[in-house]
């Protein structure tokens, strides 16, 4: 499979990126850090803490970075992703049937399936938790539209895109552990509010 991989890391969570360093190293993987971000204040919604604020931007810069290649799709990360050994051979062997927007593969998160797909796949009509999933051009072309508004957290903002305009999204029902989620790091994103 053709994808470029970035990884979502900041200042705060130095110690973070050294464990992805080591992981990425590990599965013979290259990886594009996003670490700084810019936004345009006028969109900003005060709802949104400043946590949530630079998580969002640098999947937003990620996306940017990611169609600016030749690339299919971008496998993103944030920091907090745990890989399981032998990660690019799982996840090449787990791959969703057909063509996909997202493909969600993190731990956490599981509403109702659509429709089961195989034991580990599930075709859904909802995102999951930003922490580790593939995307298409498509998707990562509209959630650039969406952008203009920054109102909600990343997550809550790919549901409502997803939702919108019928995205094929696909969930794992868990290749890569979601840190934060499991208590292995405290939340990045709990800031103050802006």
């Amino acid at each position: 499979m053709d994808y470029g991989v970035y990884v979502i890391t900041s200042e705060a969570t130095k110690s973070r990126k050294i464990v992805m360093d080591a992981q990425l190293r590990t599965a013979h993987m290259e990886a594009t850090y996003i670490e700084t971000f810019t936004v345009d204040s006028r969109h900003v919604s005060s709802i949104l803490t400043s946590g949530e604020l630079e998580v969002y931007s640098k999947h937003m810069e990620a996306y940017s970075r990611f169609l600016a290649t030749g690339s299919r799709h971008a496998l993103v990360l944030e920091d907090d992703a745990i890989l399981p050994e032998s990660f690019p051979t799982l996840l090449s062997g787990h791959m969703p049937p057909k063509a996909f927007d997202f493909y969600f593969i993190s731990d956490d998160h599981f509403p109702k399936p659509h429709q089961i797909i195989s034991p580990y796949i599930i075709k859904t009509n909802a995102s999951k938790t930003a922490c580790a999933y593939l995307l298409g051009r498509r998707a990562a072309e509209v959630m650039l539209a969406y952008a203009t508004s920054l109102d909600k957290p990343i997550d809550h903002k790919m549901n409502d895109v997803i939702v919108a305009h019928g995205l094929e999204t696909y969930w794992h029902v868990g290749l890569v552990r979601h840190g934060s989620a499991c208590g292995i790091y405290s939340s990045a994103i709990r800031h103050t509010p802006l």
